[in-house]
């Protein structure tokens, strides 16, 4: 493992083709053992080429009526409802941040309420897993906007680990690594 100054000030980098079911995977800076199954929290970076730039978002499936997709450079994810889905006809397409929601918040709806924590939709297509039911406005807090997520293990999906981020509940999907999927559960390649 090598001090990287970013990691220490940023959070650490996900490589998306690099990320382990059954153990850590390794940060591409630094080497530091991150993203675990485990409940021990994991500092991620922004992406700052996916958030000044454009996020590559794929498909990635369909559940509770919502449309997910998540971008194959960062882990950021959108739902989007099966009717109002103005991506639905593609498997891959490029976005920008919605600035405007970012800055004055969210307005979501209910996309499924769990024993724990309900998931959050925006318009814009962003995900959230709050504790918290019958939000209409979820705002990103400032600290996880200077200083990254600290995200934990939540659920796995196919070709996707998702975790959740402990302070603003925004959640990231990390593709497994290609030795790490069990034949069944492989779709949408």
């Amino acid at each position: 493992m090598r001090f990287s100054a970013k990691c220490t000030l940023l959070g650490h980098k996900v490589d998306h083709t690099r990320v382990a079911r059954r153990s850590c995977t390794p940060c591409v800076r630094c080497g530091a053992a991150i993203l675990d199954q485990t409940p021990t929290a994991s500092r991620v970076a922004h992406t700052l080429s996916c958030f000044f730039g454009w996020h590559h978002y794929v498909a990635c499936g369909k559940r509770a009526q919502h449309n997910e997709y998540v971008c194959e450079r960062c882990g950021h994810s959108l739902l989007f409802a099966l009717e109002s889905d103005p991506y639905s006809r593609h498997n891959k397409f490029k976005k920008k941040v919605d600035y405007v929601c970012g800055l004055l918040g969210h307005r979501v709806h209910v996309v499924k309420k769990g024993a724990t924590a309900t998931e959050y939709a925006c318009r814009c297509g962003h995900p959230f897993l709050k504790a918290q039911a019958d939000l209409k406005v979820i705002r990103h807090p400032m600290r996880c906007v200077v200083l990254g997520h600290y995200v934990t293990a939540n659920d796995t999906r196919g070709l996707w680990a998702e975790y959740v981020c402990l302070r603003c509940g925004h959640p990231f999907c990390f593709r497994l690594a290609s030795h790490e999927l069990e034949p069944e559960r492989v779709w949408l390649q």
